[in-house]
């Protein structure tokens, strides 16, 4: 091979018979310069070391699309790094891709790069095409000079590094084979780094086998945030956090245009700083997106710089039927094979995909699924918009068929987004149906694609599905008018219930019928709808696993309701309980709903604490959201204020449930009839407390309530009585209901304790009275007693065994209402903790209250903490005058205990001695009158160390 290349170049080096022959101005110098460093370059340290990396070894390739900083990274590369040998920078051109011209192109290159190189001879190799008239015939290189080409690199000695800049030339598989020939017979003498858009034609596979190849692709020159913060700062850009991640998110990572974005956002006032100059972000008037654009918004063409690159880089560098294929795809966000398939016709979807994404088309792999790839966003709106330029019609069609598609594989979502864009809104409503988007929706699912159907359906579009996704979205307005009139016309659509193909659309009526059965009462209606539902559920194979999970859960919720309905309160708890082991984040709405429901089924059974607490979480998961859950909550809370005598409190709730509405629902309308008729017959209105319930249960019109509510209402009209009579007095018991709650429990212990005492068995009445306290207390329920005739109020202080300290109602209120008399009691009422702290919380926003009824009378002292039993029982003791020992044996306590218990009743009655103590029970009726409780035993010297 020596003597070949001797022969073919003879003189000596320096000669010039030693250049090629050819034309110095067939090859301009600038073809084999290395380029300049861009001004404002970010240096990219993790990049640059792979590339010195990759030197070390035959072959690197820097493969990705155009403007994604390929030759700046080199240059950067060739102009800071310790290069191991000669560099030849090549950049290739139209006519390259004939072999003869490209090795002819190489030989040039080879002598005018690096002076290292430039004095070696050469052989005589065939010119570049148009260099002397001719052109040169296309074909493989010959191996003989090849073979020279090896032998001359080797003789230069060191490593030469040839960059092949705009490589994509090389698309010829003689040239692909002579380069692979060229570097396997150059040895370690020859490396050769190739920037390209496109695949090479060298056998990669090989390469990488091998480990002979270092790979940089497009993803590894996406810009970090880092080098993104560092390029805007270096043209005086500066964006906060969100603004940044817009920017990023818009670009994902593209070199090229996050520097349109640094000029177009050069100089602009940061959002909402008022200051425009160097370091500003953006306009007033939108953020990162609104400015970069693209210049380009879906199916607004425009001719930005950025567009204009894009359009001429990238879309039109494409052959003809692949920038085709491109426009047709550009409609949906992410590329599958099958998906192109269905958008473009005659297409082999999966090797359209491989096609762009070996031409540079800025096509990445979704990192969200496999298989799938999406297109840059500022490409894939600029495609949409040359779409819609060029052939509109073609894109309702694009949108038809992916809707098509993705409903075929089971992704309601995206078919029901672009069945909307085609304007195809029978599709888009088929589709949500039997994907069970609109039955999930009743759940409080509502996705966005949904949302967008929902509100934007038109009404004149037949057939049983829109008319099913209209009754959605009334029922989810709460549009009661509205869901009735679509389900006549949903029930006219679907006339075959026995086929399968309507048990979608059955299932989605089957749950709106239930909804509105239960609000209009109907609990046999509900009960069947439900039924139906059930069964559907099961039969119907559509929807996916979250949305079954979804309108599984919603079916548990309307049972609930319906046991609510029927007045079957423990089984309302149940299913609420069963909602509650849903993970967190999950059916947010339907256990706001199913907490609802429970708080109004515990305070109807006296259970006011739990009944509290969880009205409390159903109001403050997020107050409007769902108006029932709301009404049902703060009925349950005016329930316990009735229950706890905070007449104001109550009526303040009740007034914000009917603001809401309450009286659209039966179980509600009952309810709120019941707190009202208890706040004006606590006040000694009967009359109004009469017209409450007549109202309740003729606003039915011929609708009848289930009998459990009935029984409810006529019970509360026997105990009221007629206009003017007492309550209390010697009237009959009151009608038996199916369950005897709590609260009716009380009301006929009570009344049974009146009979006694007036009978004259005391020790009767005090057994009755003591059992009635003592179930109340835990659930701290005043009413009874508060409303409770005289002889029995003045029996609870002197004649009861049990605790009566927590029946004094909070300090101001002891004029709410006529009935009760707290004065009765034996002082005035004791202030704690309760239902104004409990109100203000648990309704999550702001509600009218007069606060002023809550203060201690004026002149007082400020009222005591709440008293335990324990710390009552100790204070009874210390009055009968005990010492700490003769109270720790009654008790069966140690002393230490006791002293405990001392300290407590000390603190919490703002005292410092025990008399002191006991005197200030006395006041507050804690304890009765002096002498009416037994003496004791009298106290042993050296007692009045306890005092201290």
């Amino acid at each position: 091979m020596r003597q070949v290349v001797e022969q073919a170049a003879p003189a000596a080096p320096g000669t010039a018979a030693a250049r090629p022959s050819r034309p110095r101005d067939a090859y301009p110098p600038s073809r084999f310069q290395v380029p300049t460093v861009p001004d404002g370059l970010v240096r990219r340290e993790r990049l640059l070391h792979r590339v010195s990396s990759g030197v070390q070894g035959p072959l690197t390739l820097v493969s990705a699309a155009a403007g994604s900083g390929k030759t700046s990274l080199l240059a950067s590369w060739a102009a800071d790094r310790a290069i191991p040998g000669p560099l030849v920078w090549m950049r290739l051109q139209e006519g390259d891709e004939h072999p003869d011209a490209f090795w002819s192109s190489l030989a040039r290159g080879l002598t005018v790069g690096d002076a290292a190189l430039s004095g070696l001879p050469l052989p005589d190799l065939p010119g570049p095409a148009g260099a002397t008239g001719t052109t040169a015939p296309p074909g493989p290189a010959d191996r003989a000079v090849l073979d020279m080409l090896a032998w001359w690199l080797t003789d230069a000695g060191g490593r030469t590094v040839l960059v092949l800049d705009d490589a994509e030339y090389l698309a010829d598989r003689a040239l692909g084979d002579g380069l692979g020939y060229l570097l396997r017979h150059s040895g370690e003498h020859l490396h050769v780094v190739l920037l390209t858009r496109t695949e090479p034609c060298l056998p990669l596979h090989r390469y990488r086998l091998d480990g002979d190849v270092t790979e940089i692709r497009q993803a590894d020159l996406a810009l970090t945030d880092h080098e993104a913060v560092a390029l805007l700062e270096a043209a005086q850009v500066d964006l906060a956090q969100v603004e940044l991640t817009d920017l990023m998110e818009r670009t994902h990572g593209w070199v090229a245009g996050v520097r349109f974005a640094a000029r177009e956002l050069a100089g602009r006032p940061r959002v909402g700083s008022g200051h425009a100059g160097p370091g500003a972000s953006t306009s007033e008037s939108g953020g990162v997106e609104a400015e970069v654009g693209v210049g380009v918004r879906d199916d607004e063409p425009t001719d930005g710089a950025l567009t204009a690159y894009l359009r001429a880089e990238v879309l039109d560098a494409q052959p003809a039927e692949l920038r085709e294929a491109m426009l047709r795809c550009g409609v949906v966000d992410v590329l599958e094979a099958g998906l192109v398939d269905a958008l473009v016709d005659g297409a082999h979807g999966q090797q359209v995909i491989d096609r762009l994404t070996a031409s540079g088309a800025l096509l990445d792999a979704d990192p969200d699924r496999r298989g799938s790839f999406r297109f840059q966003p500022q490409l894939r709106d600029l495609l949409r918009a040359q779409l819609s330029e060029e052939s509109p019609e073609t894109v309702a069609t694009g949108h038809r068929r992916a809707a098509q598609w993705f409903a075929a594989q089971g992704r309601s979502g995206a078919a029901i987004s672009h069945a909307v864009r085609a304007g195809a809104w029978d599709l888009a409503a088929a589709v949500a149906v039997d994907g069970l988007d609109a039955a999930a929706a009743l759940a409080g699912r509502v996705e966005p694609h949904l949302r967008v159907l929902l509100d934007g359906l038109p009404d004149d579009v037949r057939g049983a599905e829109s008319a099913l996704v209209r009754a959605t979205a009334a029922r989810l307005a709460d549009d009661g008018e509205l869901v009735a009139r679509e389900l006549r016309r949903a029930r006219a659509g679907v006339r075959v219930p026995e086929e399968r193909r309507f048990d979608a659309s059955l299932l989605t009526l089957a749950l709106l019928e239930a909804e509105q059965a239960t609000r209009a009462g109907d609990g046999h209606g509900a009960a069947a709808a439900l039924s139906t539902a059930e069964r559907r559920l099961r039969r119907t194979s559509g929807g996916t696993p979250g949305h079954r999970s979804a309108v599984g859960r919603l079916l548990a919720v309307q049972r609930c309701e319906l046991d609510l309905l029927r007045c079957e309160l423990a089984d309302v708890a149940v299913a609420a309980a069963d909602l509650e082991r849903v993970p967190q984040g999950q059916a947010t709405a339907l256990r706001r709903r199913a907490r609802a429901a429970a708080a109004l089924s515990w305070s109807l059974t006296g259970q006011l604490r739990r009944a509290a607490a969880a009205a409390r979480l159903a109001l403050d998961a997020r107050p409007g959201d769902d108006r029932w859950a709301s009404v049902r909550a703060l009925l349950a809370l005016a329930w316990v204020a009735t229950e706890e005598y905070d007449l104001d409190g109550a009526g303040t709730l009740a007034a914000e449930a009917s603001r809401l509405g309450a009286e659209g629902d039966a179980v509600c309308a009952v309810v709120l009839a019941l707190v009202r008729g208890r706040v004006v017959h606590a006040r000694g209105d009967d009359c109004a407390a009469q017209q409450h319930v007549r109202l309740a249960r003729s606003g039915r019109g011929s609708r009848t309530l289930p009998a459990p509510w009935e029984d409810r209402l006529v019970a509360a009209q026997a105990r009221w009585g007629a206009p003017g009579r007492r309550t209390g007095g010697p009237a009959g018991e009151p009608p038996v209901v199916a369950v005897l709650t709590l609260d009716a429990r009380l009301d006929l212990l009570v009344r049974r304790a009146e009979r006694a005492e007036r009978a004259g068995d005391r020790d009767r009445a005090r057994l009755l009275l003591d059992r009635a306290l003592r179930l109340a207390e835990p659930e701290l329920i005043r009413r009874p007693f508060l409303e409770a005739p005289a002889t029995v109020r003045r029996m609870l202080p002197v004649r009861t065994s049990a605790p009566t300290a927590w029946l004094a109602v909070p300090a101001g209120r002891t004029d709410a209402g006529t009935r009760g008399h707290p004065a009765d009691l034996g002082g005035q009422g004791v202030r704690r903790p309760g239902s104004q702290h409990l109100r203000r919380e648990a309704l999550g926003r702001p509600v009218a209250v007069r606060t002023g009824s809550w203060g201690p009378p004026s002149g007082r002292r400020p009222a005591p903490e709440h008293l335990t039993a324990k710390e009552l029982q100790v204070l009874e003791h210390l009055g009968r005058l005990l010492t700490t020992a003769e109270i720790a044996d009654t008790m069966y306590v140690s002393v230490n205990t006791v002293r405990t218990h001392v300290r407590n009743i000390l603190r919490k009655l703002d005292v410092a001695r025990r008399h002191e103590a006991v005197r200030r029970a006395w006041e507050l009726g804690l304890l009765g009158p002096p002498g009416q409780a037994d003496a004791g035993p009298a106290r042993g010297p050296g007692s009045g160390a306890e005092d201290r």
